[in-house]
This record gives structure tokens, C-alpha cells and sequence, in this order.
């Protein structure tokens, strides 16, 4: 009785955890600078550099207040809620295919531990990597074949923001190898 959808929703979960906890916000300043932005907290022309050097308490206090609502939305949420959450916070995000998949699996068996371990590096590295100046969604789609599986996960970025090192680059190693290895 384990849907992709619920995999879905704990995965993205997990990535926004990682990534709003203490040691993972390094990697999310852009999205508290253009939050701040939107709602008036900093001026409209605030770089990041500006950020990090005047704005670092006011970053603080933003993480915080996200992971405590994160924390709070969690508790109930399905995917749509989650998707809504990140929206307001993060960047606009379109989330499709995933619920109302006919795929079932044993909960916590082989299937679901890879597709969480597929779904929330990818969702991580999604919202690591965004950059957009006009706030243009990001897009993480299932799409079912016959025999075929195909997921997608873009994000708009800037190539300055897609060559910023943000990891170890452990996990899209670690992606491309559970790919190669199911011939994907």
C-alpha cells in the first residue's frame, strides 16, 4: 500500500529539512534574499553579497521561522500542501504525475527506500540550484509508461549559479551510479 505520492511528500520533506537545518541554509541564501525581497524586508536591489555582509540576522531568523512552519506542515501534509509551502517560501513549484500513480510497493521495502533516496537528492539539488530573477517555477514531474518510468526535476538557474559549489557532490555520484546500475 506504499504510493509514489506519499515518497513524494516525505522525500521533498526530507530535502527541505536538510536543507533549512543550521549546517544546509549556506546552501539556500538565494531563496531567504529573494523571499526578503518580496516581502519588503530588504530593498528590491539587494545582491547576494549585500546579503551575506548586512543581512546574515535577518537570514537567521527567517530559517528558523521556515523550519518551525516546515516542522508544523509536516505533520499533516500530502503533496499538494508541501508544494504549496515550498511555493510561498522557496520558489514556485510544479509537482505532477506523483499523485494518483497506479505504482504500489511494500512501505519501507527495496522500492521505497530507493525512490526516497532518488527523490530527495533530486529535490534537494532542485532547490540548491535555482536561480531566477522572475520567480519562474521549478518542475518535478512522474511520467508512467508501460514498461518505462520517467522522472524529470528542472530548475531555471544561471550558469554562475550551476557551477556554485554547494556539496560535496557525493550524492549526484551516488545518483548517477544507482542510475547506471538500473540501466537508466
Amino acid at each position: 500500500n506504499g504510493t509514489v505520492a506519499d515518497v513524494a511528500t516525505r522525500s521533498l520533506g526530507l530535502a527541505l529539512g536538510q536543507l533549512l537545518a543550521l549546517r544546509g541554509a549556506e546552501r539556500i541564501q538565494q531563496h531567504f534574499l529573494n523571499y526578503a525581497r518580496r516581502q519588503g524586508l530588504v530593498a528590491p536591489d539587494t545582491q547576494l553579497r549585500h546579503w551575506y555582509e548586512e543581512h546574515a540576522e535577518l537570514g537567521e531568523r527567517l530559517r528558523r521561522d521556515w523550519e518551525a512552519s516546515l516542522m508544523d506542515c509536516l505533520q499533516d501534509a500530502d503533496l499538494e500542501a508541501l508544494e504549496r509551502w515550498t511555493g510561498e517560501r522557496f520558489c514556485p513549484l510544479d509537482i505532477s504525475g506523483y499523485t494518483g500513480c497506479r505504482v504500489r510497493f511494500a512501505p519501507f521495502g527495496t522500492t521505497e527506500s530507493l525512490l526516497t533516496i532518488l527523490l530527495t537528492e533530486a529535490f534537494t539539488n532542485m532547490l540548491k540550484y535555482y536561480a531566477s530573477a522572475e520567480n519562474a517555477p521549478s518542475r518535478a514531474a512522474w511520467c508512467m509508461g508501460e514498461d518505462l518510468v520517467a522522472m524529470s526535476f528542472t530548475n531555471p538557474t544561471t550558469p554562475s549559479a550551476a557551477a556554485m559549489v554547494k556539496g560535496s557532490g557525493r550524492g549526484h555520484d551516488f545518483l548517477r551510479l544507482l542510475t547506471q546500475k538500473l540501466g537508466g
